[in-house]
């Protein structure tokens, strides 16, 4: 079974109930999803998953330093042979 993780921005609660029904549609297509705020997530855990989405808003006011923080991270990792996409 493929693993999913979903990471959302905590802005203004938007994107975490975007993230979450994601997150049930790909579990009703026989996913195997975890869902977080990249405020809170740990890098290390992305070995165990097969796809990373994030989601972010781009027109949200004074965009998120975590947001900043994490995506400099995460273009430290080594990513090979994962499926990636940003809504």
């Amino acid at each position: 079974m493929k693993r999913v993780l979903f990471l959302h921005e905590f802005l203004n609660g938007v994107m975490e109930k975007i993230a979450m029904v994601l997150n049930r549609g790909l579990k009703e297509g026989g996913f195997n999803v975890d869902c977080s705020s990249i405020s809170i997530i740990q890098l290390n855990n992305f070995n165990i998953h097969d796809m990373l989405g994030i989601v972010v808003s781009e027109n949200e006011p004074g965009k998120s330093k975590n947001l900043d923080n994490f995506l400099s991270k995460l273009m430290r990792e080594k990513l090979e042979n994962k499926l990636g996409i940003m809504l």
